[in-house]
């Protein structure tokens, strides 16, 4: 640790300790406030691209009948429709499991005695609260790496969820127009 070079100095150093850890606890409830509303946002995603998926599958109806009546070639438009049904719901299924694989988001100290006690309790008060000072700063770094590939996946998730229902605008339109001509 550092030297102090008297007690006016110890209070001030002590004072500033305290000070930083009292905002890097505040930190790390904000990590995981944000950790739980990107797992809210990635169920909204899951949710919203079943739904899609759903009127996907009813709008594969339109190109079906628009080949029955001979407006489209029979096979491959219609089973090409639904190929990129299914691989943008896979991918945003992807980007969905990826965002809220299961993590391990670190804590300041390990809820352990042996590690506590080697870690902390052999010197002083002070050396301890350094030393979870430096422990915050370490896991609050490792956090926000995992934090934000989670969010890169959900945001990657909800660019595909904003394709998604283009795309079927796009074949119940094509289908709509080609029946009723």
């Amino acid at each position: 640790m550092h030297q102090h070079t008297g007690p006016e100095s110890n209070e001030a150093r002590q004072r500033t300790v305290t000070a930083l850890l009292t905002e890097l606890r505040r930190q790390l409830d904000e990590q995981f406030r944000i950790i739980d509303g990107l797992d809210s946002k990635a169920g909204v995603l899951f949710g919203a691209a079943s739904l899609l998926i759903t009127l996907g599958s009813l709008s594969q109806g339109l190109a079906f009948r628009a080949a029955a009546i001979g407006r489209l070639p029979p096979g491959n438009v219609v089973l090409g429709v639904l190929v990129v049904a299914v691989v943008l719901y896979a991918a945003i299924v992807f980007c969905l499991m990826r965002g809220l694989r299961i993590r391990v988001y670190q804590l300041p100290m390990k809820a352990d005695w042996d590690h506590l006690e080697r870690t902390y309790l052999r010197g002083t008060s002070d050396e301890a609260e350094e030393q979870l000072l430096v422990d915050y700063v370490a896991r609050l770094k490792d956090n926000w790496i995992l934090i934000q590939d989670k969010a890169e996946w959900t945001k990657r998730g909800f660019a595909l969820l904003g394709v998604e229902p283009i795309y079927l605008l796009i074949v119940v339109a094509v289908g709509v127009t080609l029946i009723l001509d």
